[in-house]
């Protein structure tokens, strides 16, 4: 039995370093926040990896796992934006259905 646990994004994006190199479809440690964490990509079709020493963007958690980009990767800020709005647009419906 495969038990996954729901994606939380993290309002404000963070920066961790690499202290296990993260390859894609395996998990790495990363340092964030003063604790270790276990990361994993947070776009699985990402085909590039992280070495340690590396600094990553932390966009949220998976679990007990980060989710994690290299540090500038230009493709994880417009995929945030379009879930941000999605967030929004839903907030603006349930505010026109409640006033």
């Amino acid at each position: 039995m495969t038990y996954t646990s729901e994606v939380v994004l993290f309002q404000k994006s963070g920066t961790g370093r690499v202290e296990e190199v993260v390859t894609p479809g395996q998990k790495g440690w990363v340092a964030y926040a003063g604790s270790y964490w276990s990361a994993k990509f947070y776009q699985a079709d990402f085909a590039g990896t992280i070495a340690p020493g590396e600094q990553v963007t932390v966009l949220g958690r998976q679990g007990n796992t980060l989710l994690v980009m290299p540090r500038g990767y230009a493709g994880v800020e417009p995929h945030r934006q379009k879930e941000q709005l999605g967030r929004r647009s839903a907030i603006q419906q349930i505010r026109l259905c409640f006033g």
